[in-house]
């Protein structure tokens, strides 16, 4: 699906942002729902040397992070909800999507008179879309990282960043 393509995205153009010489590795499980399946790919990412892993596999990716909390040193990214509770040991953050906001947001322009039909992109500025880093682990972030993180967030807030692709 386009938008999980784009999320893999633009996680890997956010840590080659940090760090060029980050490499990112992507897969996919092929399915929503086999946490067994996503438990193999996050452990033959492992395998491959993967540090962090950013899923974006609904009820697959719980298999990231019992993958995650078997291996020390191994982190997960959740998404689209806040999973920073669900392995809160190995969960650096979670890219939050506020869908009711969303919704209030085009219902307002109904309302309102203003809608018209388009392509519609939610991110943070419109405060749809928001990283949530979990307060358990935010010193596992390097000082820098956390630095451009709330540069970046501000940024993105006040709608003057602009992403570059690598």
């Amino acid at each position: 699906l386009p938008p999980v393509k784009e999320s893999f995205a633009a996680f890997e153009n956010g840590a080659k942002s940090v760090r060029p010489s980050t490499r990112v590795l992507t897969a996919y499980v092929g399915n929503w729902d086999d946490v067994s399946a996503g438990k193999e790919q996050a452990l033959a990412q492992i395998g491959r040397g993967a540090d962090v892993i950013f899923q974006n596999a609904d009820a697959a990716g719980l298999g990231v992070f019992q993958a995650a909390r078997e291996r020390t040193g191994l982190f997960v990214i959740g998404s689209n909800s806040n999973q920073n509770a669900v392995a809160p040991q190995v969960t650096l953050g979670s890219v939050v999507i506020d869908l009711p906001h969303a919704f209030l947001l085009l219902a307002g322009e109904v309302k309102s008179g203003t809608f018209k039909s388009r392509v519609v992109t939610f991110d943070s500025k419109s405060g749809v879309v928001e990283l949530v880093l979990n307060p358990a682990l935010t010193d596992k972030i390097p000082a820098r990282t956390r630095s451009v993180l709330d540069s970046v967030r501000a940024r993105m807030h006040a709608g003057t960043f602009q992403p570059t692709s690598r």
